[in-house]
């Protein structure tokens, strides 16, 4: 492969890929090391090389609006399931998927995106199946209502 990666997945390959979804319902926890902000868990219908890219580009958006803007786990979670059928998932999930398979396990079975990393893998750009109407105006609204508060 000779073509752009993002954290080991084929960019040209996704962009070619109509239906970015996978049969089963994969794990991620959303942290950000610079923000140390809290950790948000996901269930999303995506492979993790496929949510590692769709991160990306969904960071690219937010830079291409605002470019020294940066998401936190929180504003990529609100993106995430409002246009990609994922779900937010509460301590009582978390704690269900603990108590099932053990703390240990818990840290291997949830894939880890840390948005920081995730951003310097690229940006994602250019590919249509991640593209989303209104989606562009839901990053803004988010840039605009937390600088509200920063100013």
């Amino acid at each position: 492969m000779n073509g752009e990666m993002i954290l080991g997945y084929d960019v040209e390959q996704l962009r070619q890929t109509l239906n970015i979804k996978d049969t089963h319902i994969h794990y991620f926890v959303l942290t950000h090391y610079w923000f140390k902000a809290d950790p948000y868990f996901i269930a999303a219908p995506y492979d993790h090389k496929t949510m590692n890219a769709l991160v990306a580009f969904i960071q690219g958006e937010a830079s291409k609006i605002n470019e020294t803007f940066g998401l936190n786990p929180e504003d990529v979670t609100k993106i995430l399931k409002q246009f990609y059928e994922c779900d937010e998932l509460d301590t009582d999930e978390i704690n269900q998927i603990t108590s099932k398979i053990g703390m240990i396990s818990f840290l291997e079975f949830f894939h880890k995106i840390d948005l920081v990393n995730n951003w310097e893998s690229g940006d994602g750009s250019n590919i249509p199946s991640f593209e989303r109407e209104g989606l562009k105006n839901f990053i803004r609204a988010i840039i605009v209502e937390v600088q509200s508060h920063v100013d």
